[in-house]
């Protein structure tokens, strides 16, 4: 997927969980001490995030 063709936008709770869309795709996951970690459905595809922050 191009990197900035799709928006992410969503809510973040307290606890740091999220829940919100990458494009038109339902996303899903949530922040930790580590970084994120999620996953959306992308077509009949599962497509996983594992961002870590330095």
């Amino acid at each position: 997927m191009p990197a900035g063709r799709y928006p992410i936008r969503g809510t973040l709770s307290a606890d740091g969980a999220f829940a919100g869309t990458v494009g038109d795709w339902d996303a899903k996951g949530g922040f930790g001490a580590g970084g994120f970690e999620g996953d959306y459905e992308f077509g009949s595809c599962t497509m996983l995030m594992h961002l870590t922050h330095r």
